[in-house]
């Protein structure tokens, strides 16, 4: 892939992202990516009332996903969990996107230790 590449497969991911999000029904909060940081990218989503951060570190690919029980800014995530990467040279399945999904809907009570 061209470097002009990864962020248009970015978008179309979170184009994807936000669809499966309005089917839930879940609230996309915020969202950033940066290409000089190898195509990471962060987002959080209310789902139920609860606020989950999803981070993919591009350097390392790794997904980290993160919970808070704050109802209202600024939140505090307490728990973070390690996933692997879900990506295929730059580009999210949609299988990774239904993973992601599933890490969204876990919840509270299935949150890491010292979250809830």
């Amino acid at each position: 892939m061209k470097a002009q590449d990864y962020p248009i497969a970015h978008f179309e991911f979170l184009s994807k992202l936000t669809n499966a999000l309005d089917e839930l029904p879940a609230q996309l909060l915020e969202h950033s990516y940066n290409s000089e940081h190898f195509g990471s990218w962060t987002f959080s989503v209310r789902y139920k009332g609860n606020v989950v951060r999803v981070s993919f570190d591009g350097r390392d690919q790794v997904i980290y996903v993160a919970y808070s029980s704050d109802r209202k800014p600024p939140y505090q995530f307490i728990a973070e969990l390690q996933a692997e990467s879900l990506e295929d040279d730059g580009v999210f399945s949609n299988s990774a996107l239904e993973t992601l999904i599933e890490y969204i809907k876990l919840p509270s009570s299935n949150w890491p230790a010292g979250a809830a």
